[in-house]
């Protein structure tokens, strides 16, 4: 019979039937559909335990950052940088008139962009 007749007729089609169908895929060995460690296994509690230690570690820490930055900001004034940002856009505010102007248009400037970078 003639081979190359049907040639390259089936391309993208599922020859495999329906292998693998309604089993739970990617969720690896030993992992509920969360991604929590499964109770199945015989280490699940003990792993869910270490893996509640660690999410509570991560969280004590960012706590820890967010923390340190507030308290490294003066209390009661603008720093120099944000004093000058301030009076950048405040300037460029003032200097539309009663004109509508949107704020990311005057942030896009020269001289409040070389005050970000700063």
């Amino acid at each position: 019979k003639d081979k190359g007749k049907d040639k390259g007729k089936d391309k993208g089609k599922d020859r495999g039937g329906d292998k693998g169908a309604g089993k739970d895929k990617g969720t690896g060995k030993g992992k509920s559909r969360t991604g929590l460690p499964s109770l199945e296994d015989g280490n699940g509690a003990e792993d869910q335990d270490a893996f509640a230690r660690e999410r509570e570690e991560k969280r004590l820490e960012r706590e820890q950052t967010v923390k340190a930055f507030w308290d490294s900001l003066p209390e009661d004034r603008l720093t120099p940088e944000e004093q000058r940002m301030r009076t950048l856009l405040l300037g460029n505010l003032q200097g539309t008139g009663r004109q509508p102007v949107r704020l990311s248009a005057i942030c896009q400037g020269p001289d409040v962009q070389s005050s970000k970078a700063a």
